[in-house]
C-alpha cells in the first residue's frame, strides 16, 4: 500500500475506512491474530489476503485523520493480549501511516454535511473529502448507502468478500 513514486490521481485511488483498514493492519502484523481480535470476528485470514490484493491493485491509498484515530483506538483490542502485542500492532500502524496519503478535512467542515447527525464525524469527513473518481471501501452500510446516494463509487467490504469462506 505504498504511495511512493508518481502520484496517481483519480480512478487509481481508494479511500479505506476504519473497518477494512483495521483488518489490513492486524493481518499485516500476523494473519493468525485476526481471530484473536475483538473487532474482527466477521473475518478470516483468507478475507485479509483477498482484501490486501484488492487494495494493492489501486495506485494510491487514502485515509483521513479520523479513520486513523479510530484504527489506533481499536487496534489493541485483542481477546487476550499483552503489551508486546500492542507495541507490535501500533508499530505497524506507524509504518502504515507512512505508506498512505492522509486527506485532512477540518471537523468544522465535516460537521456541515447533511449526514453528520446520522453518520457522525468520521463518515461525514469521508463524504466531504472524496472526489468523484475515488473509490471508498467500507464495512459501514450507512456510509456505503450515503456514498451511493451521492453518486460516488463505494464498495462494501462484505460484498467484496462474501464468496470467501466464513471464519471458522
Amino acid at each position: 500500500m505504498s504511495t511512493s513514486g508518481a502520484e496517481v490521481v483519480g480512478a487509481g485511488s481508494i479511500l479505506v475506512d476504519s473497518g477494512p483498514l483495521l483488518l489490513l493492519l492486524i493481518g499485516s502484523v500476523d494473519p493468525n491474530l485476526i481471530p484473536r481480535h475483538k473487532r474482527l470476528d466477521a473475518y478470516s485470514e483468507s478475507h485479509f489476503a483477498e482484501l490486501r490484493r484488492f487494495v494493492e491493485s489501486f495506485g494510491r491509498v487514502l485515509v483521513t485523520p479520523n479513520i486513523l484515530t479510530e484504527v489506533s483506538n481499536l487496534a489493541p483490542s485483542f481477546k487476550l493480549g499483552d503489551d508486546e502485542l500492542k507495541r507490535r500492532v501500533l508499530s505497524r500502524l506507524a509504518q502504515l501511516i507512512e505508506e498512505v496519503l492522509e486527506v485532512v478535512v477540518p471537523s468544522r467542515e465535516a460537521a456541515t454535511q447533511p449526514e453528520f447527525l446520522r453518520l457522525g464525524l468520521t463518515d461525514s469527513g469521508i463524504l466531504s473529502s472524496i472526489e468523484e473518481k475515488v473509490t471508498v471501501l467500507t464495512a459501514d452500510f450507512n456510509l456505503y448507502q450515503a456514498l451511493l446516494g451521492r453518486g460516488r463509487t463505494a464498495i462494501n467490504v462484505f460484498h467484496l468478500l462474501r464468496d470467501l469462506a466464513p471464519p471458522s
